[in-house]
């Protein structure tokens, strides 16, 4: 992706910035960026069919309660997420290296247009200020942990020296397409619905990454604002409406 202008935002390594997210959504983290204030359950959840392929896809569900110190705020919330890239077959999408084995294990890369809308019925495709909460969520308070903990025990290449995946969310290394492919089985990279981010990226388009080859971000859920073309093709995860 080096032909993009890219503003590379270490959300989730150093320094969670929530005020630089997507204003589409709520951010439950507005006020104190997370932490101790707020209590995190996690589960998996039921299996859920596509009824337009037939595919089964596991689910992890996960909810935090604000306590009353949080600045007087007393509330909780729910959100169930795929825990599996998807790989329904549509126009805009490629299997890895064109073969079906990669998608059986990594799911399909899409195109931006396609990702908007490709997600099940009842399902879509989830805001960065999403991301931001599950890095939270995953890692209880210290996201500088996150990638570590929310990627799959395997489908990573063994220089990942992968234990995470406590939680069962499972992220998995589909690569990136752009005119070839380009490293599955060491970074995962997906698209997010966030475009034109106040603040940060208010020209830009922000996709989640986390990359095992390079150890100053191994354990990170990065955010990458993209100014300028696109890449062609990155992976995709739905969250319930």
């Amino acid at each position: 992706m080096a032909r993009h202008t890219i503003i590379l935002a270490q959300m989730l390594c150093i320094s969670l910035l929530f005020s630089c997210a997507s204003a589409e959504r709520d951010n439950p983290f507005d006020d104190d960026g997370g932490g101790s204030c707020y209590g995190y359950d996690w589960k998996l959840g039921t299996s859920f069919i596509d009824s337009r392929d037939g595919k089964e896809y596991k689910t992890i569900e996960y909810e935090i309660t604000a306590q009353k110190e949080c600045k007087g705020k007393e509330h909780r919330w729910r959100r169930v997420w795929m825990a599996e890239n998807l790989n329904y077959n549509a126009s805009g999408s490629k299997c890895y290296y064109n073969e079906e084995t990669y998608c059986t294990t990594y799911g399909k890369l899409y195109d931006f247009e396609t990702a908007k809308t490709v997600c099940p019925s009842g399902w879509r495709l989830p805001s960065s200020n999403e991301w931001d909460e599950v890095g939270w969520a995953i890692s209880e308070g210290n996201p500088s942990r996150a990638g570590r903990e929310l990627r799959a025990a395997s489908g990573w290449d063994a220089v990942c020296n992968n234990t995470g995946d406590i939680h069962g969310f499972s992220a998995l290394p589909g690569g990136w397409y752009e005119r070839t492919f380009n490293d599955a089985g060491t970074s995962g990279y997906w698209w997010t619905s966030t475009e034109n981010a106040k603040n940060w990226c208010n020209s830009g388009h922000i996709y989640r990454y986390m990359n095992c080859s390079n150890a100053k971000y191994s354990n990170g859920l990065d955010a990458i604002c993209l100014i300028g073309n696109r890449p062609e093709m990155l992976s995709v995860r739905c969250v319930q409406d």
